[in-house]
């Protein structure tokens, strides 16, 4: 079953919790570029050990599920890259790679895992956080507003994360509840990701509006 994550320490400022540092190391060098990568109908599994050794990074690819949506080792890939992000790259050859079978990517306890996004939002790569988001809803038993602060942030969460994937409003992946100023989400790595980037911005949005107050 998925396992809770609370955010760091008891009572943060911020709203997120940030990914661990193997997962930031990663995500950063996803926005780096890289120098040259040529391909000429190579094998996918041939051009992601290239990717892999090129970029120092610890890559698994679901071969089972590449291969049950009829995307095998041998699937030919033709790129001709240079200074281009590492994230670029990458979508590129999944997306020729893959064709139909849309497949992605996800970063998660320092290894790149690619397989299909079926797989990938499947309930193995499903988790529970908690956020602490009293420095934006306040508490419930000190805020007339709680209730309506509540609603308004779930609303916008649902409506801006992978809005079809709530389960109350039809998907088949999210749950959200609110308990006392704690938001505890079930989804799927990428998009708790997501959601945390979200929290973040309306933190900053919310403590540069107490600034201009002042």
């Amino acid at each position: 079953p998925p396992q809770a994550k609370p955010t760091e320490g008891a009572a943060p400022r911020e709203a997120v919790a940030l990914d661990p540092p193997a997962d930031q190391a990663i995500l950063k060098r996803l926005e780096q570029n890289i120098r040259e990568i040529i391909a000429d109908k190579q094998g996918l599994e041939k051009v992601i050990d290239t990717l892999r050794d090129t970029t120092h990074t610890n890559i698994e690819v679901n071969w089972k599920a590449l291969e049950s949506a009829g995307v095998d080792r041998n699937t030919p890939v033709t790129v001709n890259f240079h200074e281009v992000p590492f994230r670029k790259v990458l979508t590129t050859i999944l997306h020729e790679a893959g064709g139909a079978a849309n497949l992605g990517y996800l970063v998660e306890d320092g290894v790149l895992t690619i397989s299909t996004r079926d797989d990938l939002d499947s309930a193995k790569y499903q988790e529970v956080r908690i956020f602490n988001i009293q420095p934006l809803v306040g508490r419930e038993q000190e805020n007339r507003q709680y209730d309506y602060r509540v609603k308004d942030l779930v609303d916008t969460i649902k409506t801006t994360v992978a809005a079809e994937s709530w389960r109350d409003t039809g998907g088949t992946i999210g749950t959200l509840r609110v308990l006392d100023g704690l938001l505890i989400i079930n989804q799927t790595h990428d998009n708790q990701r997501a959601v945390a980037d979200l929290l973040k911005s309306l933190n900053t949005a919310q403590r540069d509006r107490r600034l201009l107050v002042k």
